[in-house]
């Protein structure tokens, strides 16, 4: 098992998203209440679960 550096790409709030070496694999940190840390995870994630479902999506249309 190799070690990832992480890189901060973005902050929201307390939260931050950390990139990665590998492909589609992000690191989140997040503080606060159950709450705080819901808007954290959805403002940092949004848009990599968003291409992580059109690369999937589109994986599945490319074999069915």
């Amino acid at each position: 098992m190799t070690t990832s550096t992480l890189t901060l790409l973005n902050q929201f709030e307390d939260g931050k998203i950390f990139e990665t070496n590998e492909e589609m694999l992000y690191v989140l940190q997040l503080q606060g209440s159950w709450f705080e840390m819901g808007r954290q995870y959805g403002a940092l994630a949004k848009d990599h679960l968003e291409a992580m479902y059109q690369k999937s999506f589109n994986q599945k249309s490319i074999m069915a």
